[in-house]
């Protein structure tokens, strides 16, 4: 169950960033529909939930989703432009309050193989869909991690 938490996390990871497009969410659950899950808000929760089945006490897993959430809040623009070592570095620092020191690596790689990586479907369209999902991915494990050890 821990391990499907991760995973969900992992996955919500993409909605902040763009996720799928709002033409997206109209084909998944209609064209009347005008649903989109509210980006940070959503991941944030989904990961300050899964904290407290884990084990987090209540507060300091509402704790931890207002960090992500507010982690979240920085825009990308600035701190990614391409696969230099500096954008490596700021993307890496950003990382940090994700919980994520080699979110830069993770960008960085995924650039670089951007025309290797598979595309499935509306929700892996690209390079930064894969980055987001390890990304994700190394944050839910960072806070299942400490929740184990310090709860």
């Amino acid at each position: 169950m821990d391990f499907l938490l991760v995973l969900l996390a992992a996955a919500a990871y993409r909605i902040p960033r763009g996720g799928p497009g709002e033409d997206v969410w109209r084909k998944w659950i209609g064209a009347a529909a005008r649903f989109r899950p509210p980006g940070a808000v959503t991941w944030a929760t989904i990961l300050g939930l899964s904290a407290w089945a884990w084990g987090m006490p209540p507060l300091a897993a509402a704790v931890i989703a207002g960090l992500m959430w507010i982690g979240e809040k920085p825009g990308y623009s600035q701190w990614w432009r391409g696969e230099s070592v500096g954008d490596i570095l700021r993307m890496s620092l950003r990382g940090v309050l994700l919980l994520n020191p080699i979110f830069g690596v993770i960008y960085a790689l995924a650039f670089r193989l951007r025309n290797k990586l598979p595309r499935y479907g509306d929700v892996f369209d690209g390079w930064t869909s894969w980055a987001e999902l390890a990304s994700g991915f190394v944050t839910a494990s960072a806070i299942y991690t400490l929740t184990k050890v310090l709860f």
